[in-house]
């Protein structure tokens, strides 16, 4: 869902996805499962159809975290934004004074050039 799609290396030495994942490490599209274990009743998780419990290497997440992770890169792209609306405001504002510049370097130049004759 975040246009940010980042990821890390565990560990284990597994690629871990931030965000809501949408595929395992294998190329298998993930699914969304509810966990009914006692530790976790309800608790909803992305895994790859293709892993086990034992096998490590497939993908294994809690919703609840991915979903943070995006709310976090969603965070990061706002404040990016408004970094590059600070800079073209700024940029726009040196625009301007620039072009005053060279008005008054215009006008000046026009004086000297009286001046002399």
């Amino acid at each position: 869902m975040s246009s940010v799609n980042s990821s890390s290396e565990s560990r284990d030495g597994i690629t871990k996805q931030r965000g809501i994942p949408t595929r395992c490490n294998c190329g298998e599209a993930s699914a969304l499962f509810t966990s009914k274990t006692v530790k976790n009743p309800g608790r909803l998780f992305h895994y790859c159809p293709m892993g086990s419990e034992k096998d490590i290497t497939h993908l294994f997440k809690w919703t609840d975290r991915s979903v943070v992770e995006e709310i976090e890169d969603f965070q990061e792209l706002v404040d990016v934004q408004n970094s590059l609306t600070a800079c073209e405001t700024m940029l726009k504002r040196q625009e301007s004074r620039i072009e005053e510049m060279e008005d008054v370097i215009g006008l000046s130049e026009e004086k000297t050039i009286e001046c002399i004759r």
